[in-house]
């Protein structure tokens, strides 16, 4: 994928940090449009997938964005968490969120989760492709059932969302209900910070579905240049300005070393994410 073949906007300039924040297209996927508000309600669920299926928190969390929720599902092995919510739009449609939780450092299976980043052939629909094994795992864990609850939402647009591993689950799930046929509907995904999934096979298959995709990340966080030898499926990128730190001292290069070195690890959290897309104009 090369650089000269996308579509580059330079969307927001800090005169302080002289940083931009950039959004480009890939000729092979639709785009997306979002006002600044409606990426921010998106982020907002995305980070209500690490709550706990069914909690009181989750709800509390989905009523600040009128979010109803329908089911969930989960799975032991993979300790892997996903929700299917709706929304009722004025003008009559009905819009599905398939969220999934991204990892929680303090859970061993997560982890190794993440780690097994080997290919794995799988067969979706008709067509065999290799993907990150440990993602491929979690998600065809709870996929049935998942696609048995779409299956009882009449909705007119079915979007899949996550952030981190979450996000990485959601740009594989997103192809999964493409194929499967399930959804007579516009299936489209968002994704936070989303590590790599699969490799050409894959990336290849996800481009000819044409699913619309967002992958929103901060410029800083290393993650989504992770694991090496994967690639992102095929879509539009937002790469937003994080927090940069400048001074003319002499001891500047320490500084903005030390700020570098830790962005690759908060830049990754949610809340810093949030605080990117809020400062887009």
């Amino acid at each position: 994928m090369k650089l000269k073949a996308l579509k580059f906007r330079p969307l927001y300039f800090n005169r302080v940090d002289r940083r931009y924040s950039w959004l480009y297209s890939h000729p092979m996927t639709p785009q997306l449009h979002f006002t600044k508000d409606q990426l921010i309600r998106f982020a907002l669920i995305a980070e209500a997938g690490y709550l706990d299926n069914g909690s009181p928190a989750l709800f509390q969390a989905l009523a600040k964005v009128n979010v109803a929720y329908v089911d969930g599902a989960s799975a032991k092995q993979t300790d892997t968490q996903a929700w299917v919510g709706q929304v009722k739009m004025p003008e009559g449609e009905t819009t599905a969120f398939v969220v999934f939780r991204g990892t929680r450092p303090e859970k061993v299976k997560d982890i190794l989760t993440d780690i097994r980043a080997f290919p794995k052939n799988h067969v979706f629909g008709t067509t065999r492709a290799d993907v990150h094994q440990g993602f491929l795992d979690s998600v065809t864990e709870v996929a049935p059932k998942l696609l048995d609850i779409l299956k009882t939402v009449d909705a007119d647009h079915i979007y899949c969302v996550g952030h981190s591993w979450g996000g990485a689950d959601a740009e594989i799930f997103s192809v999964i209900v493409a194929e499967s046929g399930v959804a007579n509907c516009c299936v489209n995904c968002i994704s936070f910070e989303a590590p790599r999934v699969g490799l050409r096979s894959f990336t290849k298959l996800a481009g000819s579905l044409a699913i619309p995709t967002l992958r929103v990340r901060n410029s800083d966080d290393v993650v989504p240049s992770l694991p090496w030898g994967f690639e992102h499926v095929p879509a539009q990128e937002l790469h937003l300005m994080s927090s940069g730190l400048v001074t003319k001292k002499w001891y500047s290069w320490a500084i903005r070393a030390w700020s570098l070195f830790k962005g690759q690890i908060t830049n990754h959290f949610m809340y810093s994410v949030l605080a990117s897309i809020e400062r887009l104009p």
